[in-house]
């Protein structure tokens, strides 16, 4: 009889996003995503805005960076920047990937 273990993967979230939960933030360990579904909901690092979730997080990649849930971005001169440093209109927030989307604080 074999006896197989599980091991989940363990990712940080990325910087500027942070968890209440040991290990989860940038520069840690690493957590699970059961472990991160357990936090609170997550928050910014000043600098850093938008309206984070970490519903539908992933962690593919042992030792990686939690994708799939909605992260903190950077703010540079009153703009936040998305993927590639795409600058958003005043007012907008980048919680996903790609896009500008406006959302409320």
């Amino acid at each position: 009889t074999r006896v197989y273990e599980i091991v989940e993967n363990s990712c940080t979230l990325p910087m500027g996003t942070l968890s209440d939960q040991y290990n989860c933030n940038t520069g840690e360990a690493g957590c699970t995503v059961a472990v991160l579904d357990g936090a609170s909901e997550l928050t910014c690092v000043a600098g850093y805005g938008g309206i984070p979730t970490k519903a539908n997080a992933e962690c593919t990649t042992d030792g990686g960076t939690f994708t799939g849930a909605t992260f903190c971005s950077v703010i540079v001169d009153g703009f936040y920047l998305g993927a590639g440093g795409t600058e958003c209109p005043p007012g907008d927030l980048i919680p996903d990937v790609e896009t500008c989307r406006v959302a409320h604080d």
